[in-house]
């Protein structure tokens, strides 16, 4: 047999063995279901990698060939972008709340990047584009990652959190700088997700050749001391491969130096890539499948007790579900939440206020410097847009200062919140397991389903209420006066202008209080939007094993008479050996796909 007809011979038992083990465990049918469907559309998830300004979004755009996604000399990406097959250009933007628009190509740096949509303040999931590149042809998917290790640190939570979908990764490291601890520290990272990783050495035209083969010498060292094993380094240019296929120049193409990493890259798609991709289902499988034999086994100890003890052991399940007070966890994690409101806004908020209002107030003396010339209607319109543009800057310098402390502190407290009810779910697991004296399988939390951090600061806004415009009397007098009366005209021009001038003074502190009150409020909407997200999806997976374990209790429990007793005897009998069967065929599939 062919190594293809191989392939789409295991693809097709696994699809069949996680459909078999949806009908057997109905708690995880969506998510059998759901690996399925990955196995059959043949979504293969291949993720761009590495720190900050090492060349992912120029190196994906290269790949591509056509400038297509936005990129920069600061941090740019700060939501995930999946590219895909389309046989022509189309772009979208899915929410965190599920909604979902097409947009145009030249709106995407409004929702990729920190300038354009700055802390994902926009609440977007990821972007996805479809684009005709003959590397995405059969179900590969580019995912173009925030770097890690910038200032902004969402950025670095995505990206670890975008490793889990890794089926393969393209690790960027530069040329110009040698490879750090902080970038091997999140290699293990990678290596825990990404069956196969590329390791790329960018911006190679920064260097001479003397000094190209030193970083090349160097970082091949680091990784293989690190990986223990020998690597693979592809040196690259991105720019020049990027210039060099929009200017359909092959000259410049060749010297980037990509064809090598394309032509690696596409043997290894053709070669590997269902063995990834069945390796990764295939243990997915397994995980499942234990938790279903853990499931099925209390249901069969429960079955050969007498009905009295059954139910007796049924009603101490749920007491000490019960007792294990969740409730308690969720009214603690609002708690935290809530407590960030004093602990890290009020005293960042108060400390900015102070200097936004000393700046704006140092920024209108230097101002009026230059503006003595100014008849009054454009000195008060001058002060007006003056004022606005600099609250609107100082508001965002604000905002961005609160936006990484505030966060931290709630990807901690929400990670304490998801680890606090593990511990509920292990114990209770523990508990059922000891009722009947069976093992407990290992814990095995699926990496995949960790909430979303949904990123908090929503700074779309301009300010409002900068109500500081003079009287029309000390505006429109002076120039009336001053055709009839010239000496009245030259006194009540200086009375005006120290008027506005006195006024736009008082007007600061009002006008920055209230926009800083403005961006508390958004701050903790945000916050109270996201906990109840987090809160749900941790809480979701919770009621979910719970309720595999309880439904195995109660049919147990419903087989109360003789004959009805003896069915559900051979209904068990049944599913046990279906199980067993399938636990023999994931172990099978397990060692064909790895002697693949």
């Amino acid at each position: 047999m062919t190594a293809l007809g191989a392939y789409g011979e295991l693809k097709a038992e696994l699809v069949e063995v996680l459909e078999a083990l949806g009908r057997l465990r109905e708690a995880g049918r969506d998510d059998c279901r759901a690996l399925a469907d990955k196995l059959e559309a043949e979504r293969f998830d291949l993720v761009t990698v590495g720190q900050f300004k090492r060349g992912k979004t120029c190196l994906v755009n290269a790949l591509l060939g056509e400038a297509l996604l936005p990129t920069g000399v600061v941090p740019l990406t700060s939501v995930a972008t999946v590219i895909g097959y389309g046989d022509r250009l189309a772009m979208s933007v899915e929410y965190l709340d599920g909604r979902h628009h097409p947009v145009g190509r030249e709106a995407l740096g409004d929702y990729l990047t920190e300038i354009g949509n700055p802390g994902n303040s926009k609440g977007v999931r990821e972007v996805r584009v479809a684009f005709p590149a003959s590397l995405l042809r059969h179900g590969v998917q580019l995912l173009d990652t925030p770097g890690v290790g910038s200032v902004h640190e969402h950025n670095s939570e995505l990206a670890l959190r975008l490793l889990t979908r890794a089926d393969a990764a393209l690790f960027l490291l530069s040329a110009d700088q040698p490879v750090s601890r902080a970038e091997l520290d999140f290699l293990a990272a990678v290596r825990e997700h990404a069956p196969r990783i590329f390791f790329l050495l960018n911006k190679i035209d920064y260097l001479d050749q003397d000094e190209l083969d030193q970083a090349q010498n160097f970082t091949r060292r680091v990784l293989e001391e690190t990986l223990g094993e020998p690597v693979s380094l592809f040196p690259v240019s991105a720019r020049l491969a990027l210039r060099g296929r929009c200017q359909a120049d092959p000259k410049l193409w060749e010297r980037s130096r990509l064809p090598a990493l394309l032509q690696a890259l596409e043997a290894f798609l053709v070669r590997d890539k269902g063995k990834v991709l069945l390796l990764k289902a295939v243990r997915s499988c397994e995980r499942m499948a234990a938790q279903a034999r853990f499931e099925l086994e209390l249901e069969c100890r429960s079955l050969a007790a007498p009905p009295e003890e059954r139910a007796a052991k049924l009603d101490r399940f749920r007491q000490r579900q019960n007792a294990l007070d969740r409730q308690r966890l969720e009214l603690d994690y609002r708690a935290a939440v809530q407590r960030l409101a004093e602990t890290v806004l009020a005293p960042r908020l108060r400390r900015c206020r102070e200097r936004l209002e000393a700046r704006l107030r140092q920024s209108l003396d230097g101002f009026l410097q230059g503006t003595r010339e100014l008849h009054l209607r454009a000195l008060d319109d001058a002060l007006a847009e003056h004022l606005a543009a600099q609250l609107q800057c100082g508001l965002a310098a604000c905002a961005a200062e609160l936006e990484q402390p505030l966060n931290e502190a709630f990807a901690d407290a929400t990670r304490l919140f998801a680890a606090g009810v593990e511990l509920l779910m292990e114990e209770l697991e523990q508990f059922a397991a000891d009722l009947f004296h069976i093992d407990r399988p290992p814990s095995a939390p699926d990496p995949g389903r960790l909430p979303e951090i949904p990123f908090l600061v929503d700074r779309d806004q301009t300010p409002a209420g900068l109500e500081l415009l003079a009287e029309m009397a000390t505006t429109d007098w002076p120039g009336w006066l001053g055709r009839r009366c010239p000496r009245i005209q030259a006194w009540l021009t200086r009375w005006a202008d120290q008027r506005i001038v006195r006024r736009y003074r008082r007007g600061v502190a009002d006008s920055v209080d209230r926009q800083c009150g403005r961006l508390r409020y958004h701050f903790l909407e945000r916050l109270e939007w996201a906990r109840r997200r987090c809160s749900e999806e941790v809480l979701g997976r919770y009621r979910q094993r719970v309720a595999g374990i309880e439904r195995s209790l109660e049919r147990s429990l419903a087989e109360g008479l003789a004959d009805a007793a003896a069915l559900a005897r051979q209904d068990l009998a049944r599913r046990r050996v279906s199980l067993e069967d399938l636990l023999g065929r994931i172990a099978a599939l397990q060692d064909r796909v790895e002697s693949c």
